[in-house]
């Protein structure tokens, strides 16, 4: 029996709103169309009211030649989209993400909210091979740019509860790859940021 978090979504403003509410539930619909719940990868996506649903957007690019750096992510012609409930990508000699054609010279951008549930100063990490940076709200709070192994940044920034925007870019040029997002917010511990708080606009 197949299980998901059913979250209650209260619409504050056009494509606003607040969570208030998390319940266990017996998930059932399987067909997106019919606004029901709906499952990739075995991962659990809820649609919330026709504006949110689980996961980041992930946009994932081959900007052709060397990526040595954070390419121009706007003018890139994503390969293959996907919603990602986490991003929590080990380091591989090996192809990314399950995606044959993503071994070297690749570049990846997640996009969508993050829910704080509660006020306070947030520290987020990034782990990567090779370069990764993350955005909150349009500011930068980590840079782990560059091309080198897999190696963790971090940043801290003030968060009042809620939803805030959150993009995360990363590129590889060569040999293993790999990025995972952790942090450790106002009310701890540090982890992997879990599926619960991620979400994108339908």
């Amino acid at each position: 029996m197949a299980f998901f978090r059913k979250l209650n979504w209260n619409v504050t403003g056009k494509g606003r709103g607040q969570l208030e509410e998390r319940a266990t539930v017996e998930a059932r619909g399987t067909d997106r169309a019919s606004r029901h719940p709906v499952f990739e990868n075995l991962e659990p996506r809820l649609l919330l009211d026709g504006e949110l649903v689980a996961g980041l957007w992930g946009q994932y690019s081959m900007p052709g030649g060397s990526v040595t750096d954070f390419p121009d992510y706007d003018s890139l012609t994503a390969a293959h989209t996907r919603v990602d409930s986490q991003v929590n990508f080990p380091s591989t000699a090996g192809d990314f993400g399950g995606y044959e054609d993503l071994d070297d010279d690749f570049a990846i951008r997640w996009t969508g909210k993050i829910e704080m549930t509660s006020t306070g100063s947030v520290t987020f990490f990034l782990e990567s091979d090779d370069g990764s940076r993350l955005y909150i709200d349009g500011s930068p709070v980590v840079s782990n740019g560059g091309l080198h192994g897999m190696t963790e940044q971090s940043g801290s920034t003030f968060l009042t509860a809620g939803l805030h925007d959150i993009e995360l870019q990363y590129f590889e040029h060569t040999g293993n790859n790999g990025v995972i997002f952790r942090d450790d917010p106002a009310d701890g511990p540090t982890q992997i940021v879990p599926a619960s708080v991620l979400f994108h606009e339908e």
